[in-house]
């Protein structure tokens, strides 16, 4: 693959950089945290770099592609169309790249990672067998898909229900950030002071008047609270902003372009003063009661779980729009937190992992597969229009720690059926989920509309070498934890096969 100016990255290598000296094993743990840091300085000044250069070399690639065009008889805009997008994705670390490398050189990393690239190195790594961790934000891949889906040999009926796939995960997301991004310092402190104060050896009643006293640490805690609160929603309304100029954000924040997460946001600043202080004046007749007000996005308010209700409400509206051979399908992200109360990781981790729920109608019943290459793959036959809603209701409230905590063992027990389902092979990198399971949905619908399995494996290998050629602009970039080259190399060696 020839190198071309597109190809440039000085962002690319201070990320790796950072990663090397944050995990240089010949020196110390606390040195390395330090040297890391101030390789962190140049994150920012190495995407203005970026953005510099592709800007210049923009007009001069759209000379040469009109020059192409016309000598090859066919029109060929890669090359300005890779520049664009590399000045797209550099406002975003300009802003950000040294502030969070700052706080942490892996947060650094994060914020200036196109995550376009991740999306690219799911679909080249889906059903591989390398275990190169691929964390990809689900809207991203979402919205490449539905642009690539052509390539795919894909159109119509896709098209429909990846968009509405689309628009179930932004607002599933949006609610899903009211439980993100909380530290629930007041109620980890508070908990560990009356924790602190039971575990003692002092009388009863001593242990009351101490508990009561201690409440005047609660306002400062909440404090600390609204105010982390209000430092992540001015956050989001920054990269929502930038977002709005045409830069790309990194991986789960596409919704912040959004005014109804600003909305949401703003409410749970509101919610949160109201909470505390109601749970402050709780605290002073039974401070452990007081406790279940102590963070904005408290479930003892219910807030997460009333927006989910309003999703409810047109989730029924869609299922009873659906006519028969019509198909729904359902972002679920099942939560394995073992601590209810803990903070949610971000999508895809360890502790969290995507399926699918794909509903057809067909003859006035209804069936539910639960689509997963792995464990959960399972189906339900035969339904009517109330339970195949009721199914779908606590498949969607699977991924917040807000709502019932009593369907951990839903899925093993509603998609136990297995019969007449295609194998879907295993998993692969768990953290490559997002594409690996929506390649299985592909399939799935391939086989239900009576597909070949030979034209459903042509098709996905046509398609990654399409996407190579696509986006061999990251061919020389740093990709955590591997160069991007050897994730392409290694799709390369498989040209020949079925991949």
């Amino acid at each position: 693959m020839d190198f071309k100016t597109s190809q440039i990255s000085i962002t690319s290598r201070a990320q790796q950089l950072c990663s090397n000296c944050h995990d240089d094993p010949t020196k110390s743990r606390p040195l390395n945290a330090v040297i890391s840091r101030v390789a962190a300085l140049l994150l920012s000044p190495a995407a203005t770099l970026d953005f510099a250069i592709h800007a210049i070399a923009l007009p001069f690639s759209i000379v040469y592609a009109v020059g192409k065009s016309i000598y090859q008889r066919e029109l060929d805009f890669v090359l300005p169309w890779q520049h664009l997008q590399r000045i797209r994705e550099a406002v975003f670390p300009i802003l950000f790249g040294t502030i969070f490398g700052l706080l942490h050189p892996y947060l650094g990393i994060y914020a200036t990672e196109p995550k376009v690239k991740h999306v690219v190195g799911g679909y080249l790594l889906s059903n591989s067998s390398q275990g190169i961790d691929v964390v990809i934000s689900p809207l991203a891949a979402y919205r490449e898909t539905v642009s690539n889906l052509k390539d795919l040999g894909l159109s119509g009926e896709y098209q429909k229900i990846m968009k509405g796939l689309i628009k179930w995960e932004e607002s599933l997301e949006k609610i899903q950030s009211f439980e993100m991004f909380c530290p629930k310092i007041t109620h980890a402190a508070m908990g560990k002071i009356y924790q602190y104060i039971d575990s003692s050896l002092m009388p009863f009643l001593l242990k009351e008047i101490i508990s009561r006293i201690a409440v005047i640490a609660y306002p400062i805690f909440a404090a600390i609270d609204l105010t982390g609160a209000a430092l992540v929603s001015t956050f989001f309304f920054v990269t929502g902003v930038a977002q709005l100029v045409g830069g790309k954000s990194p991986a789960y924040l596409e919704t912040t372009s959004s005014p109804i997460l600003h909305i949401y946001h703003l409410a749970k600043i509101i919610i949160g003063a109201i909470g505390v202080t109601a749970g402050f004046f709780v605290s002073l007749v039974s401070p452990k009661c007081g406790l279940k007000f102590s963070h904005p996005s408290s479930k003892t308010l219910g807030v997460v779980s009333f927006l989910l209700r309003i999703q409810f409400l047109k989730l029924s509206r869609q299922i009873n729009a659906l006519k028969d051979n019509e198909r729904l399908l359902l972002p679920i992200v099942v939560q394995n937190n073992t601590n209810i109360d803990s903070e949610l990781d971000l999508l895809p981790s360890h502790s969290a992992h995507m399926t699918y729920l794909l509903i057809e109608k067909e003859n006035e019943k209804f069936s539910a597969e639960l689509i997963d290459r792995g464990c959960f793959h399972g189906a339900r036959y035969n339904l009517t229009n109330k339970e195949v809603l009721e199914i779908a209701k606590n498949a969607l409230s699977l991924r917040f720690s807000s709502t019932n905590e009593d369907l951990d063992s839903f899925l093993a027990t509603t998609f136990s059926e297995t019969r007449g389902l295609i194998d879907l092979g295993q998993q692969g990198s768990v953290k490559n989920c997002i594409i690996t399971n929506l390649f299985a949905v592909f399939e799935v619908m391939h086989s239900r509309d009576s597909a070949s399995e030979k034209m459903q494996q042509v098709n996905l290998r046509d398609f990654k070498l399409q996407q190579m050629k696509k986006y061999d602009y990251f061919q020389y970039d740093f990709f955590p934890y591997v160069p991007m080259k050897t994730v392409i190399e290694e799709i390369e060696r498989l040209e020949e096969k079925d991949i």
